[in-house]
């Protein structure tokens, strides 16, 4: 393990396999959270500047460099995708490029995807009106986004013995339905 901390600058302590890795990382990333081929350079560019932010915090006691700034690679990517999700930006909206007037692939599939999640959506609907009123009101909340304790407190549903009874019931259902 190298005892010092590492510098910033020509001779810096990014070697060629933070190098790689950091590439690896960003091209791992095209085609998810709405990142294309065009935002390779700029999400290196930000895990580069992660890991010179972090330098400072290194222990040469705890790990080598090189694990160092390969885990601040790999913990900022999750974050910039906690932080795309959050934000509703994990669905891509611009299609990769295509220069006919045909539509590309991509964009086929990501119809494909929204009508097949429409029409299961159409269908979960269908099914949740012939629930009985606890149960409707359960799925409604869940599907609306509040936590499974949240949903089960605005149904009426006490949490314990009713709630899992609730729970068994539904996915015995679930299943029968073919979902």
């Amino acid at each position: 393990m190298n005892n010092a901390i590492p510098e910033v600058g020509p001779d810096s302590a990014i070697n060629p396999e933070v190098i790689n890795h950091v590439k690896a990382v960003a091209a791992s990333m095209i085609g998810h959270a709405a990142f294309q081929k065009c935002d390779f350079d700029d999400i290196c560019q930000d895990l580069f500047q992660q890991i010179i932010l972090a330098t400072p915090k290194f222990d040469p006691a705890k790990s080598s460099f090189t694990t160092y700034a390969c885990q601040i690679a790999d913990r900022y990517k999750n974050r910039i995708y906690r932080e795309r999700i959050y934000d509703k930006r994990d669905i891509p909206t611009i299609p990769f490029e295509n220069s006919g007037d045909e539509p590309s692939q991509f964009e086929i599939d990501t119809a494909s995807n929204n009508v097949e999640q429409a029409m299961l959506r159409n269908d979960v609907l269908a099914f949740i009106a012939q629930l009985p009123e606890k149960q409707r009101r359960f799925c409604q909340n869940i599907m609306d986004g509040f936590s499974k304790r949240k949903a089960a407190k605005m149904a009426g549903i006490k949490w314990g013995d009713e709630y899992q009874d609730v729970i068994r019931r539904l996915r015995f259902k679930l299943k029968n339905a073919g979902f």
